[in-house]
Parts: C-alpha cells; structure tokens; sequence
C-alpha cells in the first residue's frame, strides 16, 4: 500500500529566510540554536523566540502564542524543535519558506 511520507531537512541544512522577511531574525536564532535545544532533549517542544532572545519553551503551540502575546509580543514566533523539518512547496514545483 502506497503512503505518503513528506519529503524533510535536517536541521543542518535549513536555509535562511530572506533578509526583511517576516521573522528572519527570530528564524536566524531558531538556525542557529536548534543544535543546542535538541541536544537539550526537547525536541518536540515549541520555542517561543523574541528578537535575539529565547524567551521559554512550551508544550504547544497555542500555549508558545499565549506566553508570547502576555508579554507584549504582537505577532509572537513560535517554532516546534525539530530534527527533521518538513519542506513544503507551493504549487507543482515551488518551495515555501516562512
């Protein structure tokens, strides 16, 4: 039986996202402290990230948004730890990123 199974990056070869884009500094420290998180045993966590600061982790999602809109962060980032990161594409051939 034939299963679908999303094609993934290691977290080593993610890419940066467009300067001036939407969370790019947020998606910078994600990049680069994603080693250390799971090395730390929490993959699977969300990290909420403000600026260059890691601000905490959280179970899930919604709790990562609630905590980061309680401390003032309009459009908080919230990302789940993760050793392999899904890609997803737009269209036939298109890759998305944040």
């Amino acid at each position: 039986m034939w299963e679908f199974k999303p094609r993934t990056e290691h977290y080593t070869k993610l890419s940066p996202l467009s300067p001036g884009s939407r969370f790019a500094t947020e998606y910078e420290v994600y990049r680069r402290e994603v080693g250390r998180f799971l090395a730390e045993g929490r993959e699977g966590q969300f990290v909420l990230i403000g600026g260059e600061t890691v601000m905490g982790f959280w179970p899930t999602f919604q709790e990562g948004i609630a905590e980061g809109r309680r401390r003032g962060l309009a459009e908080p980032f919230v990302y789940e730890v993760m050793t392999e990161h899904p890609i997803m594409t737009s269209g036939y051939n298109k890759l998305c990123r944040l």
